[in-house]
């Protein structure tokens, strides 16, 4: 029987009570108020449950959903931290390329000044000599060559001391990143089974207001 078919049966019953109650006994009167009462508290118990329960699953729901927004919000967090780290370690990898194409060009220089100075440490008397140049320019050649050949050298052990840094940073950042996807996968993660959770719940809310309606029927 149905809520509302269980207080009309319920009124009924109070009010035959309340009419004269002609040859009944004593006896048969008061059972009759003791079931009445009995079915009008049942169902005013039932309705009190019904209301909690209505309550509880609309206050998961809105828990689920506050939940989820929170969730939603972190995961746009990780996702632009996910961007930024992504821009950081491609800005690296440019520097890196470039700092290559410096020692590159430095070994190069290197390379090329590297014969003559051999030459010149080796026999710099028979060097001078085969230079279409005065003695006093053959010197100064040679100081600039030496000259250049140590900036070279040094510009080259600056580059590797920059390339080895920039290695490390790149490890450090590839290793963030690495994190950072791990992060969002789990965040993601969570945050399907927090819509699962709150279909449940809707449904289950959904259910309860079914319930509601038949039993108001």
């Amino acid at each position: 029987m149905s809520g509302k078919r269980r207080l009309a049966a319920a009124l009924l019953c109070l009010a035959a009570l309340a009419a004269p109650a002609g040859a009944e006994s004593p006896a048969s009167l008061k059972a009759r108020r003791a079931a009445a009462a009995a079915a009008l508290k049942a169902h005013q118990q039932q309705e009190a449950a019904a209301m909690l329960h209505r309550k509880a699953v609309a206050a998961k729901a809105a828990a689920l959903a506050a939940q989820q927004a929170r969730a939603a919000a972190a995961l746009r967090g990780l996702e632009e931290q996910t961007a930024a780290d992504a821009a950081q370690l491609a800005q690296l990898f440019a520097q890196r390329d470039a700092a290559a194409r410096r020692l590159d060009a430095a070994q190069a220089g290197l390379e090329r000044l590297l014969p003559v100075i051999q030459r010149l440490a080796a026999a710099p008397g028979t060097t001078l000599l085969a230079a279409p140049l005065s003695p006093r320019e053959a010197v100064a050649g040679i100081a600039i060559l030496q000259g250049l050949a140590g900036e070279l050298a040094a510009r080259a052990a600056e580059v590797k001391t920059e390339s080895a840094q920039l290695a490390l940073a790149i490890a450090a950042a590839q290793t963030a990143q690495e994190r950072l996807t791990a992060a969002v996968a789990a965040q993601q993660a969570a945050e399907a089974k927090l819509a699962a959770q709150i279909g449940l719940a809707r449904a289950d809310e959904q259910q309860a207001a079914d319930r509601a309606v038949a039993e108001a029927a």
